[in-house]
């Protein structure tokens, strides 16, 4: 009985040696994820951990503007901040589908462990540009906004009818920019839109949709006034959609308010998305992606290489794209020629599963991390098309991978109730050059000025620095 943090969940003995077995103390498990350590000697208990996460995490990502602070989002309906350099809790934060209140003198805020199969599962989480705020995605559509710090969420918008998988914030690059967001569904719908609740533009699709990544970068696309949203879906293609800007900047706010509509509606109204009686624009996208034979699940834009994405798939591959000349062919083309069909840069095989999160390196613009369903972390040479290291540090299916700019050599990684990170504190320092003839060193100074990216190739070196990364 009591609080879910008395609540035994599991228990195991501490095992001893040949020499002095152990017969004192015990790991207990509880149900709010935290674990002990009970000391039956002196009848008490010795440590115990912060709460965690009772179930599956399925998002992580680092804050923009910290590079200690990660957020999670889990089935059990909650977002968990993690101080990862202690690897401690700082916040947790519910939604009001995963809270129990009581009212008594003083208001007390209890999980509601029961509600957890299918009641409170949260998809994705994402940070505004500040840190100050972040957005979940849920089961039922609906997308929380939270302060953090704040222990429930300050507002839930029904973007969609039914479950939402991704939820994305706009990088905050432009001025005025930093409200917005962008979210994909298995209503077949992907949705720009403002915490305020203000649907910007609404993408209708035949399948449904499951991941959404705004591009970091905007040139090309006819200077600030529109941003790329890349869109996987079901119908084995991903897309790249033009959302425009100017709704919420400059003097064009009012007329795009106007033309838009009110806003999603409340959590408490019983319609969803379409049904609120929304009048946002209707788009269709601009480049097509073909290429994959099953699902695409996620999509990611380079950090670091302007017009190239990578997206993961249920047929175990994982591609790599540049749309740059799409995007020139796009750029001219009737609305009725649209979406441009572009092909492959890459195809990627080394996972024996589906394929789920990706994520670009924020120093070697070649590497591209990826997991899934097979439980391992492949570290990918994209240029070349070649797997460089191979990691098995989860025993379950892997669901988020993050990194920071501020700390490019380390990463997350969360995998059912499991969050992981690695890192490598120093790189090896490449190895001596053996002496040469003059001939020699005039023939590698030859090929050297001639190669492209010379420096960038230097400072990768990805075989021997990507092994060292990933260990």
């Amino acid at each position: 009985g009591g609080s879910d943090g008395n609540r035994i969940h599991a228990i195991v003995n501490v095992p001893g040696n040949k020499d002095k077995p152990n017969d004192r103390l015990t790991l207990i498990a509880f149900i709010d994820g935290s674990v002990g350590l009970w000391n039956w000697f002196h009848r008490r208990c010795e440590w115990k951990s912060a709460a965690g996460h009772t179930e599956t995490i399925f998002d992580c990502t680092y804050s923009p503007v910290d590079s200690n602070l990660l957020a999670t989002a889990s089935y059990d309906g909650t977002v968990v901040v993690w101080d990862t350099a202690t690897m401690t809790v700082m916040y947790t934060m519910y939604t009001e589908e995963s809270l129990h209140e009581t009212s008594t003198k003083t208001t007390v805020i209890e999980r509601n462990m029961a509600n957890t199969d299918f009641g409170c599962v949260l998809y994705a989480v994402t940070w505004s540009p500040d840190g100050q705020e972040l957005a979940a995605c849920s089961i039922h559509g609906v997308v929380y906004i939270f302060k953090l710090g704040k222990a429930k969420a300050v507002r839930s918008l029904n973007v969609h009818n039914s479950a939402c998988y991704k939820v994305d914030w706009f990088p905050g690059q432009i001025p005025d920019s930093d409200s917005l967001l962008a979210s994909s569904g298995r209503d077949c719908v992907a949705v720009a839109f403002d915490k305020e609740g203000t649907e910007r533009v609404r993408f209708n699709f035949d399948q449904p949709c499951f991941g959404c990544h705004w591009s970091p970068g905007l040139r090309g696309m006819h200077g600030n006034e529109h941003a790329l949203l890349a869109v996987g879906c079901q119908d084995n293609c991903a897309y790249i959609c033009k959302v425009p800007l100017q709704s919420i900047n400059g003097p064009n706010v009012s007329r795009a308010s106007e033309r838009v509509g009110s806003g999603f509606g409340s959590r408490s109204s019983p319609a969803r998305g379409a049904a609120s009686g929304l009048s946002g624009p209707l788009s269709r996208p601009i480049v097509k992606l073909q290429g994959h034979s099953g699902r695409v699940f996620h999509v990611c834009w380079s950090p670091l290489v302007h017009g190239m994405l990578a997206t993961g798939s249920d047929d175990a591959t994982v591609r790599v794209w540049n749309i740059d000349e799409a995007l020139e062919t796009a750029a001219t083309a009737m609305p009725s020629k649209l979406p441009v069909v572009t092909k492959t840069r890459k195809c990627l095989n080394s996972h024996t599963n589906f394929v789920r999160p990706l994520c670009w390196s924020y120093e070697l613009p070649w590497l591209l991390l990826s997991s899934g369903w097979d439980s391992s972390i492949c570290a990918w040479d994209v240029q070349v098309g070649a797997c460089l290291h191979t990691v098995r540090h989860h025993l379950a299916d892997v669901y988020g991978i993050s990194t920071h700019p501020d700390r490019p050599f380390v990463y997350a990684s969360c995998s059912r109730d499991t969050v992981r990170t690695r890192t490598a504190l120093s790189l090896p320092p490449p190895p001596p050059t053996p002496r040469r003839t003059r001939a020699r060193a005039r023939a590698a100074s030859h090929a050297c000025a001639h190669a492209r990216n010379a420096h960038l190739r230097r400072r990768y070196d990805s075989g021997r620095w990507t092994a060292h990364f990933l260990r």
